[in-house]
């Protein structure tokens, strides 16, 4: 399971993961599309594949079967076995905020927690920039259909 703190504007989670920082990035990141929630995406039953391009400024998108991909996040930082931080562009509407001064921030942090495992903190901050219900937003992301359940798929995917 998880530890969830959702104070504030922002949901901060924990897991441990079997492996190293290097190789929990590496499936956070590159291996993004095998493991983030299919109904969890804009495409649905139509996504040809979700990824992060784990580069500063990179993008964070969706690409259909048909070709058009929609960019939901902008890569602000990309340090590998070390941390990721993206822009969130998708508002508690599932829309993409165009303004990037009303998207939120994930920062996700990769420290070696002995024995071989690796603990991987997620901070989903600045929640209130989405406006409107943003309390909502946070609770929902908070709850265990929103970050929970997809971090959930991560540790699946890590092998735990």
């Amino acid at each position: 399971m998880s530890e969830t703190d959702d104070t504030e504007d922002h949901v901060t989670l924990a897991v441990t993961i079997p492996g190293t920082p290097d190789a929990a990035y590496r499936i956070f990141v590159d291996g993004f599309g095998t493991w983030w929630p299919t109904e969890y995406t804009f495409c649905g039953e139509n996504l040809a594949a979700i990824a992060i391009e784990g580069v500063d400024g990179g993008r964070c998108f969706e690409r259909a079967i048909n070709g058009r991909e929609l960019v939901w996040g902008t890569v602000t930082l990309a340090e590998p076995g070390q941390a990721l931080i993206f822009r969130w562009h998708i508002t508690a509407d599932r829309q993409i905020e165009a303004d990037p001064d009303r998207a939120s921030e994930v920062a996700v942090a990769f420290q070696a927690a002995g024995d071989g495992d690796t603990t991987v903190m997620l901070v989903h901050s600045g929640l209130s920039r989405h406006g409107g219900d943003w309390a909502g937003y946070r609770a929902a992301m908070a709850s265990e259909q929103g970050w929970p359940y997809c971090l959930d798929h991560f540790r699946a995917a890590a092998g735990s």
